[in-house]
């Protein structure tokens, strides 16, 4: 990947940036309109401008994974409101629940109980901490580990750990169920 400047990161340090490699006539064509090979060699660096033809568009990988991505959401709208889906339900609802558990304990409060119903309800009943910050960490704390998992989820031993950082969340929970 080529860089308008021969250090990726000399726009950061230079507030004039656009301005002054737009004075430049070959990235000025760069910046202002298509050119026939779609590629203009800056210094060393190689710059690639927009494929407004799409040409480079969709390999082998690329529908591989439209089409998976296509049957994944066929297959969730047909099973969302089945028993298959419950279980990664409430596993939403455990990790939601968990969020609020994990606000309370890092303002120092006390987590009385987390209950997790069978209707996609569920409660974290806790003492002190601050309010303010606990009420909405349901919903940062699911994006986190959300987060969370999706990057471990990169390579077989990053899974087992996120597995087992999981297995443990769940077995913690436990503890607080009434």
């Amino acid at each position: 990947m080529g860089y308008l400047r021969q250090d990726p990161l000399q726009h950061l340090l230079d507030p004039d940036f656009a301005t002054s490699d737009a004075s430049d006539p070959v990235i000025e064509q760069w910046l202002s309109e298509d050119f026939k090979n779609d590629v203009v060699l800056v210094g060393a660096g190689e710059v690639s401008g927009t494929d407004w033809k799409l040409q480079k568009c969709c390999d082998t990988d690329e529908i591989i994974f439209l089409c998976l991505l296509c049957a994944y959401l066929v297959i969730i709208y047909f099973l969302w409101n089945t028993v298959v889906m419950k279980p990664m339900k409430l596993i939403a609802v455990f990790v939601h629940e968990m969020g609020h558990a994990t606000a309370c304990w890092m303002t120092c409060g006390k987590v009385v109980a987390i209950e997790v119903y069978g209707n996609e309800g569920g409660v974290t009943k806790y003492v002190g901490g601050w309010r303010w910050f606990i009420i909405p960490a349901g919903y940062v704390g699911g994006a986190f580990w959300g987060a969370f998992f999706v990057v471990l989820s990169g390579n077989r031993w990053s899974s087992l750990v996120a597995a087992i950082i999981f297995t443990v969340g769940m077995t913690v929970s436990l503890f607080y169920s009434p």
